[in-house]
C-alpha cells in the first residue's frame, strides 16, 4: 500500500508541476484553455458545471485507483 501511495503522490506532483511545462513547450493547450474552448467564456453558469465535472472526474479516478489497489492485495 505504501508503494501505491508513493506512486499516487509522485503522479500528482508530476501532473501538477512537470506536465504543464512539457505541454507548454510542445505547444499543446493547457487544461484551462481546453475547458475555455469547450464551455466558452467563464460566467456564472459554466463555472459550476466545470467544477462539478472536474470533481466527478477526480472522484471516479480516485475510486477506481483504490478499488484496483484493494484487488492487488
Amino acid at each position: 500500500m505504501r508503494k501505491m501511495l508513493l506512486f499516487f503522490i509522485a503522479g500528482f506532483v508530476l501532473g501538477i508541476f512537470i506536465l504543464p511545462m512539457i505541454q507548454k513547450s510542445l505547444g499543446f493547450p493547457s487544461s484551462a484553455e481546453v475547458l475555455e474552448r469547450v464551455f466558452g467564456e467563464p460566467n456564472a453558469v459554466t463555472i459550476p458545471i466545470v467544477i462539478l465535472l472536474t470533481m466527478l472526474f477526480i472522484y471516479l479516478t480516485g475510486r477506481g485507483l483504490f478499488k484496483q489497489a484493494k484487488k492487488g492485495k
